[in-house]
């Protein structure tokens, strides 16, 4: 059914747990896309727990304890969840959203041209639907892939990039399936059975 089902192996029960939305918004809370993620996106992502936790963590000491750090981590968690985890994508997978056909497109030339002007992101591309040719409809997703350049501060403005991105989708109600890539050749990971549709 989706990425967390073929990381655990093909588990029958795991498959069915995911047919409910309630059990996926769980698991997608807990992992986060982070099965998909690249070393740099992966670690930029955890930075931003711990550094929210132990700033909420602080903040809450006084009242809570050794708790503030719990409460600090669940609401770190949570607001990377809200604003870097694609919620619109795993809502697409239970049908709970509709983008009409000048929406998607769009979006698709608008990001387009944010990805173009964008200085550190060297290559980008769709991938799946888009990419195999696959007619448009309603519950559409748009997969993208963007490869960074090289460099510290190349690394972290991709991952400032890509979460603004995330976030920008978020309040768009666009199913945006964005990840940032180290290595072209990550590309070949993905799909075997389709030519990446390239975008800069």
């Amino acid at each position: 059914m989706n990425k967390y089902a073929r990381a655990f192996g093909v588990n029958k029960l795991l498959r069915q747990l995911l047919k409910n939305p309630f059990f996926g918004f769980f698991i997608h809370w807990l992992f986060q896309g982070i099965l998909n993620m690249d070393k740099t996106e992966r670690v930029f992502k955890l930075s931003i727990d711990i550094i929210l936790t132990w700033i909420i963590g602080i903040l809450l000491q006084p009242w809570l304890n050794i708790f503030s750090y719990v409460l600090g981590f669940w609401v770190a968690h949570s607001l990377n969840f809200i604003f870097n985890a694609q919620i619109w994508t795993l809502l697409r997978i239970y049908g709970y959203t509709y983008i009409t056909y000048e929406k998607y497109h769009t979006y698709i030339n608008d990001i387009r041209v944010r990805i173009s002007n964008e200085g550190s992101i060297s290559e980008a591309y769709a991938i799946g639907s888009l990419a195999r040719n696959e007619p448009w409809h309603p519950y559409t997703d748009f997969d993208i892939r963007l490869i960074r350049k090289k460099g510290l501060h190349n690394g972290i403005r991709s991952c400032l990039f890509t979460l603004i991105e995330r976030s920008r989708a978020l309040f768009a109600k666009f199913p945006l399936d964005i990840y940032l890539l180290d290595d072209k050749n990550h590309l070949k990971d993905i799909n075997q059975d389709e030519e990446p549709y390239c975008l800069k």
